[in-house]
């Protein structure tokens, strides 16, 4: 269901992603901004330069998102069917794990 999500809003938003986004975008990983990153910071080196690096994790940023601000934000952008499928997405979600046999 992703998949067809994706594919059905990519034209409108994609344009509007960074051409320095990696991650989620086709054809740039995250070893392909590590690559880049590595790329600046010897050029820099290379003439002398200083760096200074910060250093974020952010591995849980989504579940740290408030899916409430979050829909308000897409509903600039997204409105009906899409935007509930959205919110149903968002809402009352839970986890489990099984291990077979168990």
């Amino acid at each position: 269901m992703e998949r067809c999500v994706n594919n059905g809003i990519k034209e409108d938003v994609y344009h509007l992603i960074s051409k320095r986004q990696h991650g989620f975008v086709q054809g740039r990983s995250c070893i392909t901004q590590l690559l880049e990153v590595f790329n600046i910071i010897g050029s820099h080196l290379d003439c002398g330069g200083q760096i200074d690096t910060i250093y974020l994790d952010m591995s849980k940023a989504f579940d740290k998102v408030s899916h409430s601000k979050l829909i308000k934000k897409l509903s600039h952008g997204f409105g009906g069917n899409l935007l509930q499928w959205f919110c149903s997405y968002l809402s009352h979600r839970c986890q489990r794990v099984t291990i077979p046999g168990g």
